[in-house]
């Protein structure tokens, strides 16, 4: 077994299989895709788009995922708050009763 670093699909960082390729060029692409948007395996937006997120809780994911990548956490974190509670009060509109503690 060797003693390399291994990426973060447990490949190690001299894999140039098709996935690594893909891993590597992706982060290169800062308006495609972001180096703060595709530090893991799973890159942002496949996950609001798999999951059907929709604005905000898309907004809240991608801020999230991106706090402790582009050197504004605080920032980062009141955002997703901003668009979690825009969402909450979005819910509790159409169902008054989800608004109950």
């Amino acid at each position: 077994m060797s003693n390399q670093p291994l990426r973060t699909n447990g490949h190690t960082q001299q894999c140039l299989c098709y996935d690594c390729t893909l891993i590597l060029a992706r982060r290169g692409d800062a308006v495609n895709h972001p180096k703060h948007y595709t530090h893991g395996a799973i890159e942002t937006i496949d996950v609001i788009e798999d999951w059907n997120l929709g604005y905000h809780l898309g907004q809240v994911i991608k801020y999230i995922s991106r706090c402790d990548h582009k050197g504004k956490r605080l920032e980062d974190l009141k955002k997703a708050q901003w668009y979690l509670e825009r969402e909450i009060a979005r819910e509790a509109k159409d169902d008054p009763l989800q608004s109950l503690p």
